[in-house]
């Protein structure tokens, strides 16, 4: 697992940096929903708010875009490697470390 951080820098700074890592990176990122996490697939692939992603989408998932605000705070990208694959019993705002 990659985790990448990205300390707040004004409104939606931190966010707007994580975006453009991972467009770098070569990763679509779903779409805004508050505090939500935000579901990161390689490729050029429209990505959905995470409220209408279905756990039958789960494995099309390469990482996560986290925060606890990411109007005004920092934001987490974590990028699975290999056999990784988004679980749904794991808090992974559990490695957000900025603030």
């Amino acid at each position: 697992m990659i985790i990448k951080h990205f300390k707040a820098d004004g409104t939606f700074g931190a966010v707007s940096k994580a975006e453009k890592y991972c467009k770098k990176k070569g990763y679509s990122v779903g779409s805004m929903q508050r505090d939500a996490y935000r579901a990161l697939a390689k490729g050029d692939i429209s990505m959905a708010k995470w409220h209408n992603i279905e756990e039958s989408e789960y494995p099309r998932i390469d990482g996560l875009m986290v925060s606890h605000d990411f109007r005004e705070g920092s934001a987490t990208v974590i990028l699975f490697e290999g056999d990784e694959r988004f679980d749904s019993k794991v808090d992974y705002k559990a490695h957000i470390k900025c603030a």
